[in-house]
């Protein structure tokens, strides 16, 4: 990816240093708004603001949380899944996880 944000929450931090595939920054737009941790309207603008700027030939990975995944492609991913979402066409495909 050409850049790496992650929740402010620790455990999404250490999802993103645990991948090991570069550094990485946190961003208020990826906070759990669960359970009113965090502003829920206020934490999507920002999530929809910065995806609005990311240019179409740039790749992004976000390590964030459910309610924040759900809230802006409709999928709800078991923990631990990924969901991959074009910030322009607004499509978005869950990625079945791989058990052994």
């Amino acid at each position: 990816p050409d850049i790496i944000l992650s929740s402010r929450w620790c455990r999404c931090q250490d999802t993103a240093s645990e991948i090991d595939i570069g550094p990485f920054s946190t961003h208020n737009g990826l906070n759990s708004f669960f359970d009113g941790h965090v502003d829920r309207d206020q934490t999507l603008t920002a999530l929809r603001e910065h995806m609005a700027r990311i240019a179409p030939d740039r790749l992004e990975l976000m390590v964030t949380h459910q309610v924040v995944i759900s809230a802006i492609t409709g999928i709800a991913p078991r923990s631990g899944g990924m969901v991959v979402y074009n910030s322009h066409s607004g499509e978005a495909v869950s990625v079945p996880l791989l058990v052994k």
